[in-house]
């Protein structure tokens, strides 16, 4: 079961010109935005990160607007795994 000191939020990729191109891309921003709202409500801890977002764009305003003053990791692989600290 999922519990409040276990659980959080990471919301990674959506942004630029790829995240309107995705099948339904309004549907899944708009189920992001509910779920960074449900997740601040419960007092969750979020994270988000963009890929390269120099070359495709910062997260889409909709979610970046509901994630401030936070700022994004950026990240220059698709592999999140290897990194020893998603902190910079």
């Amino acid at each position: 079961m999922l519990k409040q000191e276990n659980t959080g939020l990471i919301v990674i990729d959506i942004q630029g010109k790829l995240a309107r191109l995705v099948q339904d891309s309004e549907t899944v921003i708009s189920n992001c935005e509910k779920l960074i709202s449900g997740a601040k409500v419960l007092g969750l801890p979020i994270i988000f990160l963009e890929q390269n977002p120099d070359k495709l764009g910062a997260t889409v305003p909709e979610l970046s607007t509901l994630l401030a003053p936070q700022t994004p990791i950026t990240k220059f692989t698709f592999n999140l795994w290897g990194r020893t600290s998603i902190h910079g």
